[in-house]
């Protein structure tokens, strides 16, 4: 990495500062010198000399140790909170009941859509439907010259979708997944990974049907690259046929045809007779991480 790219970096987090210690203009700092970043421990930046150049320290004072700290500690709190809610969310149906919890925690009032609302002046209300999206919003107080500020988002991700016939076989007994394309994925990206699905499905309990949210919590799935001598092509922009090359492998032959429903059906805690219907999604079990 250049010394500019990286001073340029640096100059960028010091603007940003809004507070932490006693602030100084940037042409307090000396930063002629940088020419890498290396720390172990951020949280620990303002006692011991972790940030270096050259092997040299580059911050001067306490205050330079201090201000970088805030800014890069702040940047990294926002960033976990992001993989938090990413880790809590593997399906559309999981994002929802997570977004639920934080509007519950933050007063916001749920309103069933199918009842009548009772909405007042400065509250906080949300709805949801078919449990894979949410509305939230805020009545203002005075509401004479009253306007809307919105914004949206997706719940869900590109991914890929277990069919309603879930399962392959193949030779030796190998067990795959039928899956198709939900949403435009990088298919090179997903391969190789350790995967498992998430999603919700229709169970019948007596007179009703109910919607359960899963997550099986464990790897139990591949979509394996070849050997590079079974496909000489692969480095020379290979096109992949999703119908062959994206089904993830389930078993190599000691699980048989069934054995997809059944686990399911375990996980609930529910007879597979019982299952109407399911809205599952290939997951990528590998955490992220921040580097």
């Amino acid at each position: 990495m250049s010394r500019k790219i990286v001073m340029t970096l640096v100059c960028i987090l010091v603007l940003g500062l809004s507070g932490c210690g006693d602030t100084l203009t940037l042409n307090q700092y000396n930063t002629s010198e940088i020419w890498y970043i290396a720390y172990t421990d951020i949280d620990t930046v303002c006692e011991s000399n972790e940030l270096t150049a050259d092997g040299s320290s580059i911050l001067h004072s306490e205050e330079d140790y201090l201000l970088l700290s805030y800014v890069v500690d702040s940047n990294i709190e926002i960033t976990k909170e992001l993989l938090s809610f990413i880790q809590d969310s593997p399906s559309m149906f999981h994002s929802i009941k997570t977004i639920r919890t934080y509007l519950d925690k933050d007063g916001f009032t749920y309103l069933p859509e199918g009842k009548a609302w009772t909405v007042e002046k400065g509250g906080k209300y949300y709805t949801i439907r078919n449990h894979s999206s949410v509305v939230a919003f805020k009545v203002g107080k005075e509401l004479d010259d009253y306007h809307f500020q919105m914004t949206a988002s997706h719940s869900d991700s590109p991914t890929y979708k277990v069919k309603s016939v879930p399962e392959l076989t193949g030779q030796g007994e190998y067990l795959r997944l039928d899956v198709e394309a939900y949403g435009g994925m990088i298919d090179s990206t997903w391969f190789d990974r350790p995967l498992t699905v998430a999603g919700r499905v229709l169970v019948q309990t007596g007179n009703k049907v109910e919607s359960k949210l899963l997550y099986i919590d464990k790897d139990i799935l591949i979509i394996p690259n070849v050997a590079i001598h079974f496909n000489r092509e692969i480095n020379n922009g290979y096109s992949y046929n999703r119908q062959i090359d994206l089904c993830p492998l389930f078993s190599t032959g000691e699980l048989k045809k069934g054995a997809f429903d059944q686990m399911v059906a375990d996980e609930l805690g529910v007879e597979v007779s019982q299952i109407l219907a399911k809205d599952l999604f290939l997951v990528n079990r590998q955490k992220p991480v921040i580097w």
